[in-house]
């Protein structure tokens, strides 16, 4: 896949105006940012970051016309389509959204602007369990970021869907035992990941809990 990806820009200076303003760098925020510059209107994105929670995936092997990327190989991907029409990549925080009239004035930490038309594209959070220690350390919400600190341990993931499943499969590299604890009998994930968990020695299936 290395051949399909270029060297990404640096972020750009704030400017005074826009024509859009997309809040948010992942997925979403960067294909609105396609859109709307070609259409030919000066376009920021405004982010902490670009390329969204797909940057924690591993291996992506479920994204049409690209056999296998990390998700950071893609992140990079969906951010330089952007820049190739023009938006313009602002990495900054939002502190503020107003409306004045016919225009909407954001307020970053890195100066004001305005733009008659603000996309929010602020992505999501990661579902807590909401039960006591999660806090605790040695609970992750990453697997690619936190893999090699349970090297030779045993680990659980709670969880039925892609992420729980991509994440059990990546782990299996790195821990002697894993538990996956799912509330249901049957995984909202696509099959192929559970079978090829089913096949793992490592894995124990801990359902429904």
């Amino acid at each position: 896949m290395s051949d399909l990806f270029f060297s990404v820009g640096r972020t750009a200076s704030l400017k005074d105006k826009y024509h859009v303003v997309v809040i948010g760098g992942g997925p979403a925020g960067l294909t609105a940012a396609l859109y709307a510059s070609r259409a030919l209107l000066s376009t920021a994105v405004i982010s902490e970051d670009f390329g969204g929670q797909i940057l924690d995936a591993h291996l992506v092997e479920n994204y049409p016309g690209i056999l296998e990327a990390t998700g950071a190989e893609i992140g990079q991907l969906f951010r330089k389509h952007a820049e190739k029409f023009g938006a313009e990549m602002v990495q900054a925080k939002v502190l503020s959204v107003k409306r004045e009239g016919e225009e909407f004035v954001v307020e970053t930490d890195r100066g004001t602007t305005r733009a008659p038309v603000v996309i929010l594209a602020t992505g999501s959070r990661h579902r807590k369990l909401g039960v006591p220690g999660e806090e605790l350390r040695g609970v992750s919400y990453c697997a690619i970021c936190d893999a090699a600190l349970f090297k030779g341990k045993t680990v659980a993931i709670v969880g039925g869907g892609n992420t729980a499943l991509m994440d059990a499969e990546l782990l299996t590299q790195h821990v002697s035992r894993l538990y996956l604890i799912h509330r249901r009998r049957e995984f909202r994930g696509e099959p192929i990941y559970v079978e090829r968990l089913r096949r793992n020695p490592k894995v124990e299936f801990v359902l429904p809990y």
